[in-house]
């Protein structure tokens, strides 16, 4: 019964196979638990890499075994994309953790690597993600996310030769329910206002 379970968290994980579990614009490298899924939908506007301006976005994210993690996200004006996320590193809480990944796959997939670490009740993370944008830019990536419950306050900067974009937002945390407003700027130029919707659950 026990491996039945397993496997069927498995096939679950790669039958969901979003966008990644990270900050406004960028991955981290935090993973959903095993048995854990996301339901997120976010207006149009979002700064995202791999969604054009002007379009919403809604898709689901899961946790499966060995700190995997995938989804499957709608985007408006492009169709169903992919997305798959492995958490190869793991220092305990408020040690070091490091994931490599990909997005945007079944369109022009980008990929990162990304390192998170804890201070308290802030999390900063770091790295770079590649094949962003027609000249395939490799953007920097840093940000930091600040959990004060039940407000979540998260920043993050991306930047390539051509591509800079900056975000910030305040989600507001409610049981398993994460509302969140987030501007994003884009290289400077004109800005963007969001509104998210994430509902969380858990099988195990």
């Amino acid at each position: 019964m026990r491996n039945l379970f397993i496997i069927c968290l498995l096939l679950a994980s790669l039958a969901c196979l979003a966008i990644p579990t990270g900050l406004n614009i960028m991955p981290t490298a935090d993973v959903l638990p095993p048995g854990a899924s996301r339901l997120d939908y976010e207006s149009s506007g979002t700064g995202k890499l791999n969604v054009p301006a002007g379009s919403s976005i809604i898709g689901t994210q899961n946790g499966s075994l060995f700190d995997v993690e995938a989804g499957i996200d709608n985007i408006n004006d492009v169709g169903t994309v992919y997305n798959l996320k492995w958490r190869f590193y793991y220092g305990g809480e408020g040690g070091m953790q490091i994931a490599a990944g990909a997005q945007n796959l079944g369109e022009d997939a980008q990929y990162y690597g990304v390192l998170t670490r804890a201070f308290g009740r802030m999390k900063i993370s770091a790295g770079a993600i590649i094949g962003v944008g027609e000249d395939n830019e490799t953007l920097g990536m840093v940000g930091a996310r600040f959990d004060l419950r039940p407000l979540i306050l998260m920043v993050d900067h991306v930047r390539g030769d051509t591509i800079e974009r900056t975000a910030g937002s305040v989600g507001f945390a409610f049981n398993n329910l994460v509302l969140t407003g987030t501007i994003y700027d884009f290289d400077g130029d004109n800005t963007e206002t969001t509104v998210r919707i994430s509902y969380s659950q858990s099988l195990l």
